[in-house]
Parts: structure tokens; sequence; C-alpha cells
């Protein structure tokens, strides 16, 4: 093992006792995937999701201030979260769903579900960061 190893195996060992929180990850099925039509009703099969990632986490938010955004005739807020992630979590994607399942410092977040904006690669891939946004819609506080 080389220094440079040694010091990623420790940074990974530091980044892992940081994990209070859990969380789920999970990739839903867009319009295109809705699969077949039922006989009879013409209506698409329920939306699905399969789970691409289960286990430790840590959630810290990303800004003080919701951000609010005006589509058309509607104002919607959303807030901004930072997901930290063990450096084996894979196969994560824009636009999954990431389920907060426990949360030691905010357990107002259990429960919540965000939305995966952004993949944040460090070069030693130490840990995953992923920023997700929460949706709370009008009139709903944080």
């Amino acid at each position: 093992m080389s220094i440079a190893s040694d010091a990623v195996a420790v940074f990974r060992t530091e980044w892992a006792d940081r994990f209070v929180d859990a969380c789920e990850i999970r990739d839903i099925l867009n319009d295109t995937d809705r699969g077949a039509m039922t006989a009879g009703t013409y209506q698409y099969d329920e939306q699905t999701s399969s789970i691409v990632y289960s286990g430790p986490c840590l959630v810290r938010p990303a800004m003080l201030a919701d951000t609010a955004q005006v589509y058309g005739q509607e104002a919607r807020t959303f807030t901004s979260a930072d997901l930290y992630l063990p450096h084996t979590a894979a196969a994560i994607d824009l636009d999954q769903e990431a389920l907060i399942t426990s949360s030691v410092t905010d357990p107002q977040l259990v429960g919540l579900t965000f939305v995966v904006r952004s993949i944040i690669r460090d070069s030693y891939h130490t840990r995953r960061q992923v920023k997700v946004e929460l949706d709370l819609g009008t009139g709903i506080s944080f």
C-alpha cells in the first residue's frame, strides 16, 4: 500500500463514522416506462420503483433560506440539502428519489422524499455527495 491509498482508507473510515442517518434512494419509472396498459380499463399500471441504495447516510441543509421559483401563475418553494453517502453507493443518478428513513439531528426529515439534482464526486472517492431538493409546494413551512 502506498501513502496515498493509506490516506484514502483513513478518510473513508472517518466519513463512515459520520453517517448517522439512514436513507433510501429509489429509481422511479417515468412516463415512458409505464409498462403495459390494462385491458378493459385502458389505464397504465401504477408507477413502480426500484431501490438503488438503502443504508447509512448523512443529511445536511445546503442553505439557510428556501428558494422560491415561479412557474407561470404558480410560485413553488424549494429547500435544498446535501446527502452524503458511502463511497460504495453506486448507480445513483439524477431525478431519483431519496427517502430519509431516520435522522439523528433532525427528526422532521424522516419520511420526506427529496429529488436528486446533482452528484458530486471527489478525486479520492472517499464519499459520494448528492445535492437533493424538496418541493415544499405553496404555503408550507419547513
